[in-house]
């Protein structure tokens, strides 16, 4: 199980000043590939995170054989593009919430115990997410990162208006159900026989400094 102290910056005025202040905070690679005989494939996936006031700061950075972003509408499922995730159980809760988002900054969110007892978070709610994405194309990989500005807001259910002191458990991931490569990396290991991201049982450890 991993674990990592999350910073605070100060606020950032832009999305394009925050992209540039996370490209200054740490990386951390997401090297696990849990089901290396069904999913082998392995783009290269790191992540910054820092925080400021009642916003949560993301930034996900990815070099992939094949990009794809059909998905347009929030709650569409996003997990088919290309696609990094982000999912979060605030300390003393039996819930977490998954954030899923392709490289169009378009969102699928949802708070729950597990994979089947989920309740959508309003659409108006994830409308107040900004986001910024850079995509770099060669014959050989796309390169692409996108920013996230998440405001504490959307993490409806649960009552938080900062994030200073807090301790949470946590996992970051990269998948892609419809690209030629499937594909399914995560940040702190994961061990079952199939795939499945809904197991806060390995996520790992946040600590907000």
């Amino acid at each position: 199980m991993h674990s990592l102290t999350v910073s605070a910056i100060p606020p950032a005025k832009s999305i394009e000043e925050l992209s540039s202040m996370l490209d200054t905070q740490e990386r951390h690679p997401l090297d696990n590939v849990p089901w290396p005989s069904l999913y082998p494939y392995k783009p290269g996936v790191s992540f910054s995170i820092a925080y400021a006031g009642s916003h949560l700061y993301l930034k996900f950075y990815a070099i992939e054989k094949e990009l794809k972003a059909l998905y347009s509408r929030h709650q569409d499922p996003v997990y088919k593009d290309s696609c990094v995730e982000f999912f979060i159980n605030f300390e003393g809760e039996n819930s977490y919430y998954n954030l899923e988002v392709n490289s169009r900054g378009v969102c699928l969110m949802a708070y729950g115990p597990d994979r089947h007892s989920r309740q959508p978070i309003d659409v108006q709610l994830l409308s107040t997410i900004k986001s910024l994405s850079r995509i770099e194309a060669s014959q050989q990989a796309v390169s692409w990162d996108i920013t996230l500005e998440l405001p504490l807001t959307i993490f409806s259910s649960t009552a938080i208006d900062t994030l200073k002191g807090k301790s949470c458990k946590a996992n970051f991931y990269k998948c892609g159900d419809n690209l030629l490569e499937p594909h399914y990396i995560s940040w702190s290991p994961i061990h079952t026989e199939q795939p499945d991201f809904h197991l806060s049982k390995f996520f790992g450890n946040l600590q907000f400094n």
